[in-house]
């Protein structure tokens, strides 16, 4: 999704997942997960093969997640670019969590690209497109 005439290229797709960055650089990667107290289990939500929809309307991105099966909880995501800046605006709402179930996120990974955002990005344009570095889906960060 591109931003307002200023350079901005927010990136998301069909998995729980969103990057944005300006001209020659990624400014942020962010995902989300859920950690279920009854078992003491978390999921990443970019790590689900199943379990989770994804919408797109005009400028806009939503998933619908259900991270622990069998249960009601669902954590919906909707990610656009911000309107007049570089950046990007994220709600997140929660139904049918359990008592002490809680809400994670992850964000990091800025990094200078050697040229434009949107043409390293472009699969009609660069071949450079499919090595952008991604969070590995296995990846389990410590929780403070």
């Amino acid at each position: 999704m591109y931003g307002n005439h200023n350079g901005l290229l927010v990136m998301a797709g069909d998995r729980p997942f969103a990057r944005y960055g300006a001209d020659e650089s990624v400014h942020g990667q962010l995902t989300l997960g859920y950690h279920r107290a009854a078992t003491n289990t978390t999921v990443w939500f970019h790590t689900l093969e199943s379990g989770y929809t994804a919408q797109y309307r005009g400028g806009e991105v939503r998933w619908i997640v259900r991270p622990v099966p069998n249960t009601s909880a669902v954590v919906t995501w909707t990610v656009l670019p911000l309107d007049s800046d570089i950046g990007m605006v994220s709600e997140i709402t929660s139904t049918g969590a359990s008592t002490g179930d809680r809400l994670l996120f992850m964000f990091g990974g800025a990094y200078k690209l050697s040229g434009k955002l949107k043409k390293k990005s472009d699969v009609h344009e660069s071949d450079d497109a499919a090595r952008f570095p991604v969070v590995d889906r296995h990846t389990t960060p410590q929780l403070f």
